[in-house]
């Protein structure tokens, strides 16, 4: 009779046994849809946040042959051999060996034009070659940059690490007079920042301490350059005597009629007449 009932509770506890067993199964067989699920929400709230990220770059593209509006002129660019560009605004142009792409600006709502250096910096070219090529003229004391003097107005990048930048080089031959006796001929130089339109820097001969410069400028001759404004100031003003109201608006600086050929201001350029402000 023991051996009976010691059977009976030897197949009741197998049978408790194998139940235990079969409920922790089942535990786990819902705790593994569970994590399956809380992973599956979690990469359904990480795309969300992608989709949330939103990039504002703008498109560059290189700039290619054609007519091109920037800062209020009309430029023009032509593709040359071994991927030089050209620059031209009237009859100023520039060359550029260098990666020159255009982009706009939809909150500006204007084209901008910029290099990328080597230091990985995109340089805007703000300044056209009119207006460097005017500064440059100013600096080096000369009246033409042409054939005649041996001038050229190249867009490159200057400078080194932090420093470098887009700039105008301008080289032209200039005479000195060695002692106020001996004339001679030597390079002169000049760098023009294109974002700001500031010489960077200049460089004459070794001797030039030496020498007399022969100002080339003519005192008389007007200056032919399209201005970016054309302004005449109607505002009452409490000065007394006559008060000149008509001003240009070139390289972002304020300059006086009396310096530029206005006649030819009114027949090649795009401002040209002034603007009443009262």
């Amino acid at each position: 009779m023991k051996k009976v009932i010691t059977g009976i509770l030897g197949i009741i506890l197998m049978c408790g046994l194998a139940l235990a067993a079969n409920g922790m199964d089942g535990q786990a067989n819902t705790i593994s849809p569970s994590s399956t699920s809380t992973m599956a929400v979690g990469q359904q709230q990480d795309a969300p946040a992608g989709e949330g990220v939103t990039t504002t770059s703008q498109i560059q593209n290189r700039v290619k042959t054609g007519s091109y509006q920037v800062n209020g002129n009309q430029l023009m660019i032509q593709e040359k051999a071994n991927n030089r560009i050209q620059l031209r605004v009237q009859n100023i142009s520039a060359d550029c060996d260098c990666n020159l792409t255009e982009e706009f600006d939809p909150v500006q709502n204007r084209t901008k034009l910029k290099i990328t250096l080597s230091n990985g910096r995109n340089a805007e070219v703000k300044i056209m070659p009119d207006v460097a090529s005017e500064t440059a003229l100013a600096r080096l004391r000369l009246n033409n940059c042409d054939e005649s003097n041996n001038c050229s107005i190249e867009l490159k990048e200057v400078g080194e690490g932090s420093q470098t930048r887009a700039a105008y080089e301008v080289k032209a031959r200039k005479t000195f007079k060695i002692f106020g006796l001996f004339k001679n001929q030597e390079q002169v130089q000049t760098q023009i920042d294109a974002e700001t339109g500031e010489e960077i820097a200049s460089k004459r001969p070794w001797w030039a301490w030496l020498a007399s410069e022969e100002d080339e400028a003519n005192e008389n001759e007007k200056l032919m350059v399209c201005p970016e404004a054309w302004y005449d100031n109607q505002m009452p003003t409490i000065s007394e005597g006559e008060e000149i109201t008509q001003y240009l608006v070139i390289g972002g600086k304020r300059k006086e009629l009396a310096d530029y050929d206005i006649d030819w201001i009114k027949e090649n350029c795009e401002v040209n007449e002034p603007e009443i402000v009262q």
